[in-house]
């Protein structure tokens, strides 16, 4: 007897969200298993109210479903619905009265944990849960990188470049570029690629990974200023902390709980202003960089190939479990697909070693390059090399009193 699919999407989306989605999709529609592929609209927040939200992605027109790998955000909507125990039985209950044989999940953290829940309590129903790992963050176990990761890195690693030559033109001044990860640096430190020409920038990286105080970033900045006839970029990380572990810009927290990270870069220049009486400037790469339809070819096609090894190994009657690739060669770039138990995946950040940083914890090494190096097919072209003599004297704008 045939049964359904449900694909349901949790968390932010990426550049290549629906590209999973268009894998999935069509490695279901080739199997003689399943009958309706239903897409939970608004993710698990469409599944439990009185009408669950589902929507047969079979009669999309072929037009429209070829153009899901092209297309940023997700089609279907998603959710961050906090799940409880009621939540949790109503989803079940509609798998059951949907007769959804095959449940694929695209997400992060959260909805691993879903993953493995779901696959626990509808075992006995014969139904299998599939997890596809999604995240800008690149912050999940189980996977050499996440869909998502590169295109966003890659849109990270050109903006720094245009800021470093803009920066660069005038007199002394930093420029602070807050990039998002609150808990890993990944996105962060994948800003050193856009280093393409002697001492270009970030001259200065900080991921969460390693706490700064003040005073040792005050002073990492002066040192790389000293004798410099332009200014310097900073990359910094929105979720960095100080000596104490704390963060180093606070958080702003709702009146329902959720901690807002951002202001970063902000703050930051205020403490340059303050502490070196030198311009600082804050710049943000944020939500933008997920949205841009430019995403990387790499990513788009490994997101499609995620997609479809998804739906595979849930119609082989795999459950509970969360594809992946592992890198098993740098030079050429090759990856294999590896499957890991979502519980060992659910709410558990992977940061970056610490021996990809260097001794200062104020940038990454060789190792962090070799690891981004095959990830990064949207590297900016050569630019011409600046002809400005160096700047001389005090620019206008430095505070009087240093």
């Amino acid at each position: 007897m045939k049964r359904n699919v449900l694909i349901c999407h949790g968390g932010g989306p990426t550049a290549v969200i629906n590209a999973s989605l268009y894998g999935a999709l069509r490695e279901a529609m080739l199997s003689d298993k399943v009958d309706h592929i239903y897409g939970a609209i608004g993710g698990t927040g469409g599944l439990v109210m009185d009408e669950p939200k589902l929507f047969d992605l079979k009669t999309l027109d072929k037009k429209q479903i070829e153009l899901l790998p092209y297309t940023p955000a997700t089609v279907i909507g998603s959710g961050r619905l906090i799940m409880t125990e009621a939540y949790f039985q109503r989803i079940c209950d509609v798998i059951r009265e949907k007769n959804i044989g095959y449940v694929i999940m695209n997400g992060g953290n959260g909805t691993m944990r879903m993953v493995a829940e779901l696959s626990n309590r509808l075992k006995e129903d014969d139904v299998c849960v599939m997890g596809i790992p999604k995240t800008v963050d690149n912050d999940l176990y189980g996977t050499d990188h996440t869909p998502g990761f590169a295109s966003c890195a890659g849109l990270a690693i050109i903006l720094t470049q245009g800021v470093t030559r803009d920066t660069r033109s005038g007199p002394l001044h930093v420029m602070v570029v807050e990039v998002m990860g609150r808990d890993a640096g990944w996105l962060t430190a994948s800003t050193v690629m856009a280093r393409t020409e002697d001492d270009g920038g970030p001259h200065l990286i900080y991921t969460p990974e390693n706490r700064v105080s003040v005073d040792k970033m005050m002073s990492d900045i002066d040192n790389k200023l000293c004798g410099r006839p332009g200014g310097i970029v900073i990359a910094v990380g929105e979720g960095i902390r100080n000596e104490k572990g704390e963060p180093f810009c606070p958080p702003i927290e709702t009146p329902n709980g959720d901690v807002l990270y951002g202001g970063m870069a902000n703050h930051i220049s205020s403490l340059i202003v303050q502490n070196l009486h030198i311009q600082g400037r804050p710049e943000r790469i944020g939500m933008l960089t997920r949205t841009d339809f430019r995403a990387s070819p790499l990513d788009r096609r490994e997101a499609v190939d995620m997609g479809r090894l998804a739906v595979m190994c849930a119609l082989r009657g795999h459950t509970g479990m969360v594809v992946g690739w592992e890198r098993v060669s740098q030079d050429p770039y090759r990856v294999e697909p590896v499957l890991t138990p979502a519980q060992n995946v659910a709410g558990r950040n992977r940061r970056i070693p610490d021996d990809w940083f260097n001794e200062e914890k104020n940038d990454v090494n060789e190792k962090f390059i070799e690891y981004m190096r095959p990830l990064c097919d949207m590297l900016p072209p050569a630019m011409a090399k600046p002809l400005m003599p160096p700047v001389t004297g005090e620019p206008e704008f430095i505070i009087p009193g240093r």
